[in-house]
C-alpha cells in the first residue's frame, strides 16, 4: 500500500471513530424504543430482576428488545457502569463487527476492490438517518446486532464450505441468535437457506444440499434452545399476550401503505439495480458447472435474503423507513459490486458498451452516482452532529429527581425517562402500543385509545414525543385533572390537581 492511501485509510479511520463516538449519549437524542431495552437491562444488573418496573414494583419484560441485545447491555453496564453512551457503546461494537464481516463477505465472494466499493457503499449512501449504519449504531436498537450475528453467520458458514468445517457450529449459533433478535429476520433468512437448497437439488449437488438443510434446521433449533433457556432462567414474570402487532407492522395490507412503502422503495432503487445486477450473473449456469462453488451457493444466499426482504417491505410492511435498513446493509455487498464494475467499465449491458461513448457513460454515472450520495450522506450527517446539543431530557431529569418528592408517582409513556430516573413511575400496557400505531395508518380513523391515565393515581405527568404523537394524554388533559408546570421543548411537565 502506497503512503498516500495509508493516509487516507488512517484519516478514513479516525472520522469513522469519531463519528460513532462523538456525543454518543446525546446524538441522537434518546428515545422511546431505546429507553424499554436500557431499562430492563439496568434492572437486571441492579436488582437481578430481567424486566421492567411498573410504579415501583417488578414487571414483564414487554416490548424489549430480546436477550440477545440486552445481555451485552447489562455486562457493559457492570463494567462501565449504568449510563446512555454505556448502553450505546455495545451498538457501536456490533456495528464494527458487522462492517468486518460485510468486508470479508464482499472480499471472498467478489474481490477485494468490490469490499472497499461495498463500505463506500455502506457509509456514504446512507442519505436518510434510519439508512444509515452509524446513526443507526448510536442507538439502542435491535438491527446492528441483528446485522452482526446474522452477517457473520453467513461468513463463517461460506468459510465452512470453502475452508474449515469446524466452523460450521459457530455459523448456527449466530444465526440462532440473529433470528430470535429481531422476529421479522426469521422467515428472509429461511428463504435464503431454502432457495440455494432448490438451485442445488437442481444441478444434484447432494452434499451442498444437505448441509443446508442441515444449516436450517439447526439453526432453528438452536433458536428455540436460546428462547427456552431465557424463559426458564431468565423471567421472572410471563408478558402479557399482545394481540394484533403483525396486523399493523408486517401484515399491513391496505393500499395508503403499499403507496407510501413503493414511494420509499424508490429511494432504495441503487440497492435493487445492484441485486438486479447480481442476478444476471447467478443465472448463469456455467458458475454451476463448478461442483463445490461455495461463493454461487452463499451469493445465491444473501441475494434471496435481500430480495425478499423488500418484496416484502413492498407488500407487506407499514413502511416504516427503519425496517427497510438491513436490506440495504446486506444490500450493499451487491451494490458495491455494481459500483466497481461501473467505474472500471465492467458491466456489458450490450455490445455498443465497448464504444469509447459507452466507457465513458458507465464511468460517469458510477462516479457521478458515488458523488451525489456522498454529498447527500455527508450533508445529512453533519446536519445531527452540529446542531445545537438537546437539553430538554437533562433538564426534564434534573426536575424530576432533585424537585419531585421522592415517593411522587410520575406517570408517563417515554421510556428514556424510565430508564433514567429513581423515582416510581406507571405507564399504560403494551396493548396500548398495538393500537397507537394503527393510528398512524394512512387510512385508519383516529379513534381515541382507551387507556385511563388516572389508573396509577399519578401525582406528575411527563409527555414527551411518543406519547404527544399518538395524543395518548390528549384527553385527559382536556378535563383540567393535571396542570402545566414546565414546558422542555420535547417535554412537558403536568402536577395533578387533587
Amino acid at each position: 500500500m502506497k503512503c498516500r492511501q495509508r493516509l487516507a485509510v488512517i484519516f478514513a479511520g479516525l472520522l469513522l471513530g469519531s463519528a460513532l463516538i462523538v456525543h454518543l449519549d446525546s446524538v441522537p437524542p434518546l428515545w422511546w424504543d431505546e429507553g424499554w431495552t436500557l431499562s430492563v437491562a439496568r434492572n437486571w444488573v441492579e436488582r437481578g430482576h430481567y424486566g421492567r418496573l411498573l410504579n415501583g414494583n417488578l414487571a414483564p419484560v414487554g416490548i424489549a428488545a430480546e436477550v440477545t441485545v440486552i445481555a451485552p447491555i447489562a455486562f457493559s453496564f457492570r463494567v462501565l457502569g449504568i449510563g446512555i453512551w454505556q448502553g450505546r457503546l455495545v451498538g457501536i461494537i456490533f456495528l464494527l463487527g458487522a462492517l468486518a464481516s460485510t468486508y470479508l463477505l464482499a472480499k471472498y465472494l467478489f474481490s477485494h476492490s468490490v469490499a472497499n466499493f461495498a463500505l463506500a457503499a455502506l457509509l456514504l449512501m446512507g442519505i436518510l438517518p434510519e439508512w444509515h449504519p452509524v446513526i443507526m449504531a448510536r442507538q439502542v436498537l435491535g438491527e446492528t446486532p441483528m446485522l452482526f450475528y446474522l452477517l457473520t453467520g453467513y461468513l463463517l458458514f461460506y468459510l465452512s464450505l470453502s475452508r474449515c468445517l469446524w466452523l460450521f457450529p459457530v455459523a448456527i449459533v449466530l444465526w440462532g441468535m440473529a433470528i430470535i433478535t429481531k422476529v421479522q429476520v426469521k422467515s428472509f433468512w429461511i428463504v435464503s437457506l431454502l432457495v440455494p437448497v432448490v438451485v442445488t437439488l437442481y444441478y444434484r449437488r447432494w452434499k451442498l444440499t444437505g448441509f443446508l438443510m442441515t444449516a436450517l434446521l439447526s439453526s432453528l433449533a438452536m433458536a428455540s434452545l436460546f428462547l427456552w433457556i431465557r424463559d426458564e432462567f431468565l423471567l421472572t414474570l410471563l408478558p402479557a399476550e399482545i394481540t394484533g402487532l403483525y396486523g399493523v407492522t408486517a401484515l399491513v395490507t391496505e393500499f395508503l401503505s403499499r403507496k407510501l412503502a413503493a414511494t420509499v422503495l424508490l429511494f432504495m432503487l441503487p440497492t435493487v439495480f445492484g441485486l438486479a445486477y447480481e442476478m444476471r450473473e447467478i443465472l448463469t449456469p456455467s458458475i454451476w458447472s463448478v461442483k463445490e462453488n461455495s461463493e454461487a451457493i452463499v451469493r445465491v444466499m444473501l441475494w434471496s435474503l435481500v430480495a425478499s426482504w423488500l418484496a416484502w417491505y413492498l407488500l407487506l410492511s407499514n413502511g416504516v423507513l427503519r425496517y427497510a435498513f438491513p436490506a440495504m446493509f446486506v444490500g450493499s455487498i451487491f451494490l458495491g459490486n455494481l459500483l466497481h464494475d461501473l467505474v472500471n467499465n465492467r458491466v456489458v449491458w450490450n455490445r455498443s458498451v465497448s464504444t469509447k461513448k459507452g466507457v465513458f457513460s458507465q464511468r460517469f454515472v458510477g462516479k457521478a452516482f458515488i458523488a451525489m450520495s456522498s454529498v447527500a450522506t455527508i450533508t445529512m450527517a453533519l446536519s445531527y452532529y452540529l446542531a445545537p446539543p438537546e437539553q430538554a431530557l437533562e433538564k426534564v431529569m434534573l426536575f424530576v429527581e432533585t424537585r419531585t418528592p421522592p415517593n411522587a408517582i410520575i406517570e408517563t409513556y417515554e421510556s428514556e425517562i424510565h430508564f433514567l430516573t429513581d423515582r416510581r413511575y406507571h405507564y399504560p400496557p403494551d396493548q396500548v402500543h398495538v393500537e397507537a400505531i394503527r393510528r398512524t395508518l394512512p387510512s385508519v380513523d383516529h379513534f381515541p385509545i382507551e387507556y385511563d391515565p388516572l389508573a396509577g393515581d399519578p401525582d406528575y405527568l411527563i409527555v414527551g414525543p411518543q406519547a404527544r404523537g399518538w395524543n395518548l394524554y390528549g384527553p385527559v388533559l382536556q378535563t383540567g385533572a393535571f396542570r402545566l408546570l414546565h414546558d422542555y421543548s420535547r417535554y412537558q411537565v403536568y402536577q395533578r390537581e387533587r
